[in-house]
Formats: C-alpha cells, sequence, structure tokens
C-alpha cells in the first residue's frame, strides 16, 4: 500500500480491489528444449530455453539471440538463393548465442537462489544498495555488457 501511494493513477484503478489471502505462483520453470537447432530452423527467446521466464527478459535475450544468428547465417543466405540454413551454422549460433547470455544465466541462477534463501536476499540488497558500482556492473553483466567476472578487473 505504500508503494502504491507512489503510483496515483494505478492506485485509483485499484480502489476497491480485494486484496488475495496470499500470493501465489509458480516457478523457475527452467525450460530447456533437447533441440535448439535443425536445418533451416533455430529457436530463440524463451522458446530456445530459459531459467525463469517471470524475469520478463526474454524479448530482450531473443533480440541478443538474433543479433548471433544474424551474424551466423546472413554470410552464407547472401551466397545462397534457397538452401535451408545447414545444421552446423546454426550449432555455431547457439555457441555464440549462448557465450553472449551467460552472464545473464548466472545472475538469474544468483538471484534465484538468493530468493530460496530469504536470509540472504536483505544483506545482498542492502550490498548493492551500498554500492553503486557493483550495482551498476551487475546490471551491465546481466544485460550481456560486460563479462560477469570483469567485476574483479573493475
Amino acid at each position: 500500500e505504500q508503494l502504491l501511494a507512489h503510483f496515483p493513477a494505478l492506485e485509483r484503478r485499484l480502489s476497491g480491489a480485494v486484496a488475495q489471502d496470499r500470493p501465489s505462483g509458480a516457478g523457475p520453470f527452467d525450460q530447456h528444449p533437447s533441440e535448439r537447432v535443425r536445418d533451416g530452423l533455430a529457436l530463440l527467446g524463451d522458446a530456445g530455453g530459459y531459467i525463469d521466464a517471470l524475469t520478463g527478459e526474454g524479448v530482450g535475450l531473443a533480440m541478443t539471440q538474433a543479433l548471433a544468428l544474424e551474424r551466423a547465417v546472413v554470410p552464407f543466405l547472401r551466397s545462397r538463393s534457397s538452401a535451408a540454413v545447414p545444421r552446423g551454422l546454426l550449432e555455431r549460433f547457439v555457441r555464440d548465442a549462448d557465450a553472449r547470455t551467460a552472464s545473464n544465466r548466472q545472475l538469474t541462477r544468483v538471484l534465484l537462489a538468493l530468493i530460496d534463501r530469504p536470509w540472504t536476499l536483505e544483506p545482498a540488497l542492502a550490498l548493492l544498495g551500498a554500492n553503486e558500482g557493483l550495482f551498476q556492473h551487475l546490471l551491465g553483466a546481466n544485460s550481456g555488457r560486460r563479462a560477469l567476472w570483469q567485476l574483479l578487473s573493475a
């Protein structure tokens, strides 16, 4: 209720709504399809697997993967007129996309571990609140702009 007061339009829309006794949800969903590519086909975003679809980052990850797919297949497509992209080329895309999204997956797993252990969440949030540089670094790592391990050299 205190947080809602900061959003008057939303507060008006929710006035009179009955609060539920307890929040409910499911997850994490940790999905890994057995195949992410076949000749002429690649799964991107949540379709290609995810750790926790509730983080809301599926579209961003799909865009990162789409750029990796472009780098892998556009040269091939420019040299051919109608052939399907071979699986080997698409597997190269998967390796590149996985490397570019590794920090996001690592941080999502850390976040889920913190949530599973509530006594660790408050100290972790306090640390991030007290150290803007660390928080900025983790945001950069989560978005793929830097590797998580680069913290040691930052």
